[in-house]
């Protein structure tokens, strides 16, 4: 099958497995993890923390950065080391290979905004382009 919402049998038999090998709390965290991975659910990212988002998003590299009023999104990708270099931040950027919260950025100058790119529980998933991610936490 093409459609993945098609799937009902195999989501039931996934969802009761989980259940039977982990518990009411395992499912629901398998439930929050494949929102955040195959739906894009902003709402399930507000309601996990950062130790959660790690397991969901193996090998996401786990960051503190102090919260300025004015900070923009070329700063927050330079004090989240998401690039090497100054060069590789404004070329992948602008090009737009760069995300925050599932949705992309393109404006270097952009300034980061809670609500928005700043979650209410403090905490950003970004994504340098297809599968590197880094959590942010803002303190």
């Amino acid at each position: 099958m093409k459609n993945p919402e098609d799937r009902r049998a195999q989501r039931i038999l996934a969802e009761q497995v989980t259940l039977l090998v982990h518990g009411d709390d395992g499912l629901l965290a398998a439930k929050r993890a494949s929102s955040v991975l195959y739906d894009n659910s902003i709402e399930s990212l507000v309601r996990m923390n950062a130790s959660e988002l790690a397991d969901v998003f193996e090998g996401a590299t786990i960051v503190d950065i102090l919260s300025e009023p004015g900070i923009t999104v070329y700063d927050l990708a330079m004090k989240a080391k998401c690039f090497r270099t100054d060069h590789d931040a404004r070329r992948i950027i602008t090009a737009g290979g760069f995300y925050i919260n599932h949705q992309r950025t393109i404006n270097l100058n952009e300034v980061v905004v809670p609500g928005v790119h700043i979650l209410s529980n403090n905490i950003s998933l970004v994504r340098v382009g297809k599968k590197t991610y880094h959590i942010v936490r803002w303190q």
